[in-house]
């Protein structure tokens, strides 16, 4: 599924917010509900660099999580989401993939 993060997501997007955050906004248009939320994990640890283990996992219609594994530029979102987060100004449209074609076995 391809999802836009518009100049308009992150205008209106809640800092800190994992269900209205800018790129929350965009893959609610993209898959069509209202009930996404993102969540970013720190690793449990007092050392300064934080971004070693840093995760993140997408939730939509509280049935499907995404990880690592089926986003693409998930480094790229990490990112922006710190930067987003901390109302840091040069956040910028882009564009991702969320893989949805996983099967189950």
């Amino acid at each position: 599924m391809k999802v836009n993060v518009s100049k308009k997501d992150i205008d209106n997007g809640v800092c800190g917010d994992g269900r209205e955050c800018a790129v929350a906004l965009a893959i609610r248009r993209a898959f069509k509900t209202d009930d996404v939320f993102i969540a970013v994990y720190y690793p449990d640890t007092d050392e300064e660099d934080e971004s070693d283990g840093k995760y993140m996992s997408i939730r939509i219609d509280d049935t499907e999580d995404y990880g690592e594994r089926y986003i693409d530029k998930y480094d790229h979102i990490l990112n922006f989401l710190d930067w987003f987060d901390n109302s840091l100004d040069g956040c910028e449209p882009f564009k991702f993939n969320i893989d949805t074609t996983r099967t189950t076995i």
